[in-house]
């Protein structure tokens, strides 16, 4: 008698083990997304905004991570290269709100 008792006590602990390593493996996954997620939320996120005849193109940072060096050209704008501008989401660009 005293044999079944320990050897179902070792089936359940077993059991419980795989259990614990699978709910382990679970959580960590779970917090390198969660990880993924918190640092996406500082990430840039540029989005070029298309110009009229009396604007050019520009760039526009609509993500709350800081865009540096940047650097962006259409070949058939060339000759407007300096007047394009990178501005961050409402603030005032030399061409107006942005």
């Amino acid at each position: 008698m005293n044999t079944i008792i320990d050897a179902l006590s070792l089936v359940i602990s077993i059991a419980t083990l795989g259990f614990l390593i699978k709910y382990v493996r679970a959580t960590e996954t779970i917090a390198k997304q969660s990880i993924e997620q918190v640092e996406a939320v500082f990430r840039p996120a540029l989005v070029a905004q298309v110009g009229l005849i009396d604007k050019p193109p520009s760039l526009v940072n609509v993500g709350n991570g800081t865009a540096v060096d940047i650097d962006w050209w259409n070949p058939k704008l060339e000759s407007q290269r300096d007047n394009c501008t990178l501005a961050s989401w409402g603030e005032r660009s030399a061409h107006g709100f942005v």
